[in-house]
């Protein structure tokens, strides 16, 4: 959850650099979510990018939050 372009995109101020990145493909990903950790993977926000999820905007998480499960 919260695996989107779009918070990678609000966010963007707030991503860090790996030191080493995996390059393995994570299971269990949706498809939207594979292609964003490869674009992550390869650069596509600059070398060995990465966004801690404890660094994103708690508002934003809360609202992310409550679509998802208060959908009908």
């Amino acid at each position: 959850m919260l695996m989107t372009e779009a918070v990678i995109e609000s966010h963007r101020h707030l991503l860090t650099n790996e030191p080493t990145q995996d390059k393995r493909p994570a299971e269990n990903l949706t498809e939207d979510e594979a292609r964003l950790l490869s674009d992550l993977q390869n650069g596509r926000w600059g070398e060995r990018r990465r966004l801690e999820q404890e660094r994103i905007h708690w508002p934003s998480v809360s609202e992310e939050l409550n679509r998802e499960w208060m959908r009908p």
